[in-house]
């Protein structure tokens, strides 16, 4: 046991810092590089990252590397080990995190950002690579890095795009190094020589690292099965990776293409190796929209003739409105009894604005196939604050909802409204963001005019502003986040610990305008995250920014043709 049994006694999950999960993995360490995998929010949320099991894998299956995990503490754990002054370690052998070669950061997130701190501080080294000499390296890698500016100064170097291959290469350039070398300087400038690694102070600009084909990149086979439940516990496939559907604010459809797909029989082969090693008995299959997955028909066989013959629950995330056959449903409906969907806008026209290819009659039929199909309980969500937004369009949620609740009375409807955050690397990069007194006022009017039996829940707005300013900010923002972190900032995407009153008076302190953040920008203006190249040029971006602001729909590329937004030729 890594920690005291009467420190453990004291917190609320103690299994999540008691490491020996069923498959994970524990070396010699000698001659070995060490590496600390870092996950900036709690055991329950890490572990349900694909990402960082992907990465924990590979290093571990190399002979010459071994990598232990450690999430960010609690409140109630991390005030414990100051107490007592003992540092966080690692969960596989209990050792200090100044023990390893490498500390390296998976940030999806930006609330994320002030448990990078508490990490770093918790492990005994500087919050600041400037005050850092020596080992452990700290790298981070994640869907953050594509726009890392505010927390460069933690950070030594960056690793950019997909991680499988990378890791690799930064590891054998390490292993060469510490053969020859001490020098950390010497080290940066070698990691700052392989594509997809960003160096502050070294590098001027990086590009995306893209796996090219799914079926050759490795993934884990012998997943960790958690010792409490996670967010998501159950075995997972990702199907695909990448998007085309052009949705103008959705980050993650332009950062991950190009689309690449698994075969039908590398997801079978992969699937039945992941549950005989785990036990489990339900399978997720990952994408960022599984419904256009190539091989749908053959995916649905496989549920329906072996999966749930074999008693394993199946469950199909980011299904599309548009692409969904009754055939399918029936193929799947013994699966569960709830799905979700994203209209994301309450009218036809901001739904142009934005591109979301979908109408009316694809919502209403597809409500009416998933409740003739016996699928008692549906949930939506929308999105406030959208560009070209009108009251009409506010109005316009509240209509659809009731209209479906008066048809389909017996399914339950769930929705959830989120605020826009203009996103790097989208067409909506230009756009402005509400404030939280309008994004309120939106919420009352959805409210007042929405159907008693419709269950509405939605975000804080304020945790959507504090999400735009360090999703749009420049480094003069990490003076802001070291601030709040010190005044208590913690978990901030964590409603019970979010505390807007700590980062105001932090961007204040650091004269931060928020306003500035929330604006408007221009085509000229530079970006914090331009010297990163996703594959995605400028010029197209700002096109379709137009186009969505002139209510121009395009279709899919992979459907309609190129449309030349640089990623097949990158």
């Amino acid at each position: 046991m890594n920690y005291p049994f009467d420190l453990l006694y004291r917190v609320k999950k103690p299994a999540s810092y008691i490491g020996s999960e069923y498959n994970s993995v524990r070396k010699n360490p000698d001659g070995k590089v060490k590496i600390a995998l870092a996950f900036p929010d709690t055991y329950e949320v890490g572990m349900s990252n694909l990402g960082f099991s992907i990465i924990y894998d590979i290093i571990n299956s190399r002979e010459d590397s071994l990598a232990e995990r450690l999430f960010a503490p609690w409140v109630d754990m991390e005030g414990l080990l100051r107490e007592r002054k003992i540092p966080l370690l690692t969960l596989e052998s209990g050792r200090s995190v100044k023990e390893f070669d490498i500390l390296a950061f998976s940030i999806p997130y930006e609330l994320n950002y002030s448990n990078i701190l508490t990490i770093l501080d918790l492990c005994g080294l500087s919050i600041l690579s400037s005050e850092r000499e020596g080992l452990p390296l700290v790298i981070a890698g994640g869907q953050c890095t594509t726009h890392p500016s505010p927390i460069i100064p933690f950070i030594d170097c960056f690793a950019v795009g997909d991680g499988e291959e990378v890791i690799n290469e930064i590891i054998d350039v390490f292993k060469e190094w510490k053969s020859n070398s001490r020098d950390k300087k010497e080290l940066l400038s070698a990691l700052s020589k392989i594509e997809g690694v960003y160096v502050p102070g070294i590098s001027k600009t990086v590009k995306r690292r893209i796996v090219r084909d799914l079926d050759k990149a490795p993934y884990p086979t012998k997943p960790l099965v958690p010792n409490t439940e996670v967010i998501h516990d159950r075995a997972v496939v990702e199907i695909m990776r990448g998007c085309t559907r052009g949705c103008r604010f959705c980050e993650a459809g332009f950062l991950y293409r190009p689309v690449r797909e698994r075969s039908l029989e590398t997801i079978k082969k992969l699937s039945t190796e992941i549950l005989t090693s785990t036990g489990y008995e339900e399978i997720g299959f990952l994408s960022l929209s599984a419904s256009d997955y190539s091989n749908l028909e053959g995916l649905a066989r496989y549920i329906k003739e072996s999966l749930i013959p074999s008693h394993i629950s199946v469950s199909i995330p980011s299904l599309r409105i548009d692409t969904i056959s009754g055939e399918f449903y029936e193929a799947i409906g013994e699966i569960k009894r709830g799905l979700t969907f994203a209209p994301e806008a309450g009218t036809q026209r901001l739904r142009d604005v934005i591109n979301k290819n979908i109408t009316e009659e694809d919502i209403f039929k597809t409500i009416d196939i998933v409740s003739k199909e016996g699928w008692n309980a549906v949930k939506l969500y929308f999105m406030i604050g959208l560009p070209t937004e009108r009251e009409e369009d506010i109005l316009g949620i509240a209509e659809l909802l009731n209209d479906i609740k008066r048809r389909y009375r017996k399914v339950d409807l769930n929705v959830s409204i989120s605020l826009f955050v203009p996103k790097p690397h989208t067409p909506f990069q230009w756009a402005g963001q509400i404030t939280p007194e309008e994004a309120e006022e939106k919420i009352r009017l959805i409210k007042k005019n929405l159907d008693r039996r419709i269950n509405l829940s939605w975000h804080d707005p304020k945790v959507s502003i504090l999400e735009g300013i360090l999703t749009r900010g420049g480094i003069e923002v990490s003076n802001a986040i070291i601030t709040a972190w010190k005044r208590g900032a913690r978990f901030d995407a964590w409603t019970d610990r979010f505390s807007w009153d700590i980062w105001e008076e932090s961007f204040r302190e650091n004269n931060i305008d928020i306003n500035v953040y929330l604006r408007e920008r221009y085509y000229s203006e530079a970006f914090p995250w331009d010297f990163v190249d996703v594959g995605i040029s400028k010029e197209f971006l700002w096109n379709e920014y137009q186009l969505g602001l002139s209510g121009i729909r395009r279709e899919d590329c992979r459907k309609a043709g190129c449309y030349n937004c640089g990623v097949c030729s990158y």
